[in-house]
């Protein structure tokens, strides 16, 4: 299991983004994490990049928001279309994100946000 977590601003403090992952099982070392990065791109997010070499079929992705992944629909779908493929899954800690989740998911076949690993369809 794997963390990521981003901001877009400095003024943001990331530690409660690391907290909700540390809270869904994700250890320190393996979370991943881009500093100042607008997520309009995957322009400035290296350590998603980074990321996204080091996972592997079977592994979970956590988010505690699906818009960390980047903030345009397109490129989240895409994103989790290319996970979809690589049978890797992604799992977003806030419910509040689920239906925008859901959405996002039903368009490359997966299930909505349950707080848990999103399960595959087969």
């Amino acid at each position: 299991m794997y963390g990521y977590a981003r901001t877009n601003r400095p003024d943001v403090d990331v530690e409660p983004q690391h907290r909700a992952l540390r809270e869904a099982g994700v250890r320190e070392e393996a979370i991943f994490t881009d500093l100042v990065v607008s997520g309009l791109n995957m322009d400035g997010q290296t350590q998603l990049e980074t990321l996204l070499g080091v996972v592997r079929a079977g592994d979970t992705i956590v988010v505690d928001h699906l818009y960390r992944l980047g903030r345009d629909a397109c490129r989240m779908g895409a994103l989790l279309a290319e996970l979809k493929h690589r049978d890797v899954m992604v799992s977003a800690t806030d419910h509040v994100s689920s239906s925008v989740f859901a959405r996002a998911g039903c368009a490359v076949g997966m299930c909505e946000a349950t707080g848990g690993p999103v399960p595959r369809a087969r």
